[in-house]
């Protein structure tokens, strides 16, 4: 949104939010940086935080960006439908509502699951474990893709994921890191069990 309006852009930043770090980190395509901000304003100033992403929901041009950006990751979750179709058929058939968007929220922060060995640590855990649902196999899944990333934040990844699949708070622990995640979604998501997603 910066590139295609940056004004609406600038408006959005409450004070604390210290805008000059993050449109330095943006014109010079510094992802650790931007990944740097996001995460201390996260931990020092969550309201801002909030109310920042608030104002950008406001602004019809970063709602277009959203939709089309959105759309981009469906296909990595496609590609990681197929991946667990090739697990178990029967089990992946019909895609709940819920592994969607379990897989979905993996490919935002993850990529998607053919990542280092994890197909092959899933595989190993089938093998050992057989899956008896597709939640089982969802579960075996995100939290091998979740072991994946660096230590700080494994934790993180486990209880978003884990959050989503139970539709309540998850604690996780990894290497001294604790992340309890929490989504006013969860509700929705309760709501909604037994519903798949169609044409997949």
């Amino acid at each position: 949104m910066y590139t295609k309006d940056s004004f609406a852009f600038a408006r959005c930043f409450p004070e604390g939010t210290k805008y000059e770090v993050i449109t330095n980190a943006l014109i010079h395509s510094d992802r650790t940086a931007q990944m740097e901000w996001a995460r201390e304003l996260l931990a020092k100033n969550r309201s801002a935080w909030a109310k920042l992403f608030r104002a950008l929901g406001d602004v019809a041009e970063f709602q277009e960006i959203q939709l089309h950006e959105a759309a981009g990751f469906h296909a990595n979750v496609k590609t990681c439908i197929e991946a667990m179709r090739n697990f178990s058929f029967s089990l992946m058939e019909r895609v709940s509502i819920q592994s969607y968007v379990a897989l979905y929220d993996l490919c935002v922060q993850q990529g998607g699951l053919d990542k280092r060995l994890t197909l092959q640590h899933i595989e190993e855990r089938i093998r050992s474990t057989p899956p008896a649902s597709q939640e089982d196999l969802l579960k075996i899944c995100v939290q091998e893709r979740a072991k994946t990333a660096s230590s700080r934040w494994v934790a993180d990844c486990m209880s978003r994921r884990m959050g989503i699949i139970n539709r309540a708070p998850y604690q996780a622990d990894f290497a001294g890191f604790t992340s309890v995640r929490s989504n006013a979604n969860f509700k929705l998501l309760s709501e909604l069990v037994g519903v798949h997603v169609c044409d997949l």
